[in-house]
């Protein structure tokens, strides 16, 4: 059974030219937005912000002759995450695709993502208001809000691990995926005028998928690494979180033996604002 899904990656340019075992075990959380010790910070479990994703990928594809073609697209989301003590709900409220897809973008606005979150960040049963295949892509970037500490507390100059396996959504795939995470915080600095302590991740995964287009059969397989950092605000909030992904991927046509290698790097930054006025809890 699943565990965690993170961000899958998606590539609608690299299609066109053809023509993602278990967490550390909780421990009892402390009472919610207090930390447990001197020097210690909780993942706030009562919160509301507005989260801005601005995404900006680009695709290094071999085509058949073995010349080179690179793709750039991205997008821009608006989402109103708040979290309650043990769960958690994300509207998205506005979404920008670069380039623009007809009238995708329109369509998924106003998705509603609800699932449970552990004392630790870890978002579990997480389901979409509407069933299409981008709101399940942006199912990920839903998972990937929260950093995910050991029982939920972290101290400046701490390391470890988790690990997950299971099913994600790319793009036109339904793949399998494995993940392998390694988390460490550094000490208290300042960034724009804020305290923080910065959760730093460093992530290898593998995925194995099959998808169709246009009628046409098609596998893919990847590995990737992620890497990022999250900013942990001093009462347990996230203010900024950098992710930037390495992916090599093999897509295959199965009847007409046609395989297309990708790299593609994908850059994501998260920022965490306060709601407006009667958005509830802040």
């Amino acid at each position: 059974m699943r565990t965690r899904r993170l961000a899958a990656l998606t590539f609608p340019a690299l299609l066109a030219a053809c023509a993602g075992s278990t967490a550390p075990e909780p421990t009892p959380a402390p009472s919610p937005n207090r930390p447990a010790a001197s020097g210690a910070v909780a993942i706030r479990r009562d919160w509301t912000a507005v989260v801005t994703v601005d995404r900006d990928d680009s695709l290094v594809i071999t085509l058949p002759g073995g010349a080179t073609q690179i793709q750039r697209q991205g997008h821009n989301a608006r989402f109103l995450l708040t979290l309650t003590p043990g769960a958690i709900r994300v509207r998205l409220d506005n979404f920008t695709l670069r380039p623009a897809l007809g009238d995708a973008a329109n369509e998924v606005i106003g998705t509603i993502w609800t699932g449970r979150v552990n004392s630790n960040g870890r978002v579990d049963a997480l389901q979409a208001s509407r069933g299409t295949p981008l709101a399940e892509e942006l199912g990920n970037t839903v998972r990937t809000m929260l950093p995910r500490l050991v029982s939920g507390i972290v101290r400046p100059n701490q390391s470890w691990t988790d690990s997950s396996s299971g099913p994600a959504r790319v793009d036109i795939f339904r793949t399998t995926e494995q993940r392998t995470s390694r988390w460490s915080s550094g000490e208290r600095t300042t960034r724009d005028g804020l305290t923080v302590i910065p959760i730093r991740l460093r992530e290898d995964f593998e995925q194995l998928g099959r998808g169709s287009q246009s009628g046409r059969q098609m596998t893919m397989t990847a590995q990737g690494r992620r890497t990022g950092t999250y900013y942990l605000t001093l009462d347990g909030r996230v203010d900024t979180a950098v992710l930037q992904d390495s992916v090599a991927k093999l897509i295959t046509i199965p009847e007409s033996r046609q395989s297309v290698p990708t790299m593609q790097f994908v850059r994501t930054v998260l920022r965490y604002l306060a709601p407006p006025s009667g958005r509830g809890p802040t």
